[in-house]
C-alpha cells in the first residue's frame, strides 16, 4: 500500500495512507514534488531544482531557497512515516516506490494493451 498518494492532474494534492490530505502550502514546494515525482527514479540534482524553481536568483540565493524549501517540505511531509523525501550528496529524492502518482498511473493505462483495463473499453479509448 502506498504511504503517499500524489495527484498532479488537475492540481497538486497529496494524501497519506489513510486518505488524509497532506498540506503542502508553498507553491514551489508542490512544484518540486511534481518534478521529483515525474523524474527518473524520483531523483533530481540540487542544481536541476534550483535552475527550474529559482532561475531568477543568483546561485547562492537559489541554493539557500532550496535548503529552506526542503526544510519546510520535510516538515509538511512529516506525517508520512517512514519519510519519503531524502537528500544525499547533491541529490534530492522522493521514494516513488512508496507513492501512488496519478500521472504515472495514467501513462501506464494509456500505453497498455490489456483489454480489461478501462472496463474493456481500452481499444475504443485509445482510438
Amino acid at each position: 500500500m502506498a504511504r503517499l498518494t500524489i495527484r498532479l492532474l488537475g492540481g497538486c494534492e497529496l494524501f497519506d495512507a489513510d486518505g488524509r490530505l497532506v498540506d503542502v502550502s508553498a507553491r514551489k514546494n508542490r512544484a518540486m514534488l511534481g518534478v521529483l515525482a515525474l523524474s527518473p527514479a524520483g531523483s533530481a540534482s540540487r542544481e536541476q531544482l534550483t535552475s527550474l524553481l529559482w532561475s531568477d536568483r543568483a546561485d547562492a540565493q537559489a541554493r539557500s531557497s532550496l535548503r529552506q524549501s526542503l526544510a519546510q517540505l520535510r516538515h509538511d511531509l512529516s506525517p508520512i512515516v517512514p519519510p519519503v523525501l531524502s537528500t544525499a550528496d547533491d541529490r534530492v529524492q522522493l521514494d516513488i516506490a512508496a507513492a501512488e502518482i496519478d500521472v504515472l498511473q495514467f501513462l501506464r493505462l494509456a500505453n497498455s494493451d490489456d483489454p480489461l483495463l478501462f472496463g474493456g473499453y481500452g481499444p475504443f479509448i485509445r482510438g
